[in-house]
């Protein structure tokens, strides 16, 4: 009787087009809900969650330093909220993700000119070359960090040979010519990947392709159809 009852609710809501603006949310068990807004399905939004909540604080940390970074730049999302958790039962584990109340989400993303926070992938994205391992989504946040490069992604190609290629999609964002972001590029990735002589790949986009929740799909960027080789 309350499942029927429950599609009986379901039917009146889908009538009513109750679903014309569907909220999305951010935030763990650990620090509760801390940003919400419209679900953006444009790929060029699809990184932004929305409005940060009356009452939470957002740092964005140096991906490699760790210390606070001005709004606008990409990095880790450090959070303190009226709803964190107050204690942990392991008390290394607490002392790992909270520091004077601050939260460290493990996510990487920035907060832009109109407050909403915006989620770029995950620490911990991690790929395989000739076991080496690479955290994706660190690189990407560097690489977005060279001039006229507004998004970007690496990825693995897949390769008759036995060395496969690293390969690098990304969105510019400024009048450079698109040769010069990929020397740039292939010098970024040769003097931070130990690995020597290694085969690139540099592709440009009109837009990364995404999940439904906003993380890159680098599962199919190798045979994604709308990307222009640069190098």
């Amino acid at each position: 009787m309350l499942l029927n009852k429950s599609v009986f609710n379901l039917r009146i809501f889908i009538k009513e087009k109750r679903f014309k603006n569907i909220v999305q949310r951010y935030g763990s068990s650990e620090s509760g809900i801390i940003a919400h807004g419209s679900l953006i399905r444009g790929a060029k939004d699809s990184r932004r969650i929305g409005s940060i909540l009356p009452g939470v604080e957002i740092q964005i940390l140096d991906i490699n330093s760790k210390e606070p970074i001005e709004p606008g730049q990409k990095g880790i999302v450090r959070i303190r909220s009226p709803w964190s958790i107050s204690n942990y039962i392991d008390n290394d584990l607490q002392n790992k993700l909270f520091q004077n109340g601050w939260f460290h989400s493990g996510d990487v993303g920035w907060v832009d000119d109109e407050k909403n926070l915006n989620i770029q992938g995950r620490l911990g994205d991690i790929l395989n070359i000739l076991g080496v391992k690479i955290d994706a989504t660190h690189l990407d946040a560097l690489i977005c960090e060279i001039k006229g490069i507004s998004d970007a992604a690496i990825f693995i190609e897949e390769s008759t040979s036995k060395t496969p290629r690293i390969g690098v999609a990304f969105v510019s964002d400024e009048n450079i010519n698109t040769s010069v972001i990929a020397e740039r590029i292939i010098s970024f990735l040769s003097n931070n990947l130990n690995l020597n002589d290694h085969p690139y790949g540099v592709y440009q986009l009109e837009c990364l392709p995404r999940t439904s929740t906003g993380k890159i799909n680098r599962a199919i960027l190798d045979k994604f159809p709308i990307k222009t080789q640069i190098f």
